[in-house]
């Protein structure tokens, strides 16, 4: 039996609230799959910066308001306190 055949037997008679978890699974896979192409014979993993460009998906204003947000942390270490 081969392995596709295997995991879709297992899948039909898996109870249905598990689907999500199945699906979400699967997905991952697929993510690590495309991170991991193999160009020239070498392991490539995409940066960080590439993997989650864009996930936020904020707009405009509130891309702005977690900028000035991220400033305002940094510089609390430089301010005199005292």
């Amino acid at each position: 039996m081969t392995q596709r055949v295997e995991l879709l037997k297992e899948i039909d008679v898996l109870q249905p609230e598990y689907f999500g978890e199945v699906l979400d699974f699967v997905v991952f896979l697929q993510h690590k799959a495309r991170r991991e192409t193999v160009p020239n014979g070498k392991l490539y993993k995409e940066p960080l910066s590439k993997q989650f460009a864009g996930a936020l998906q904020l707009s405009d204003a509130a891309y702005e308001a977690l900028q000035n947000s991220l400033k305002e942390g940094r510089s609390e270490w430089n301010r005199n306190i005292f």
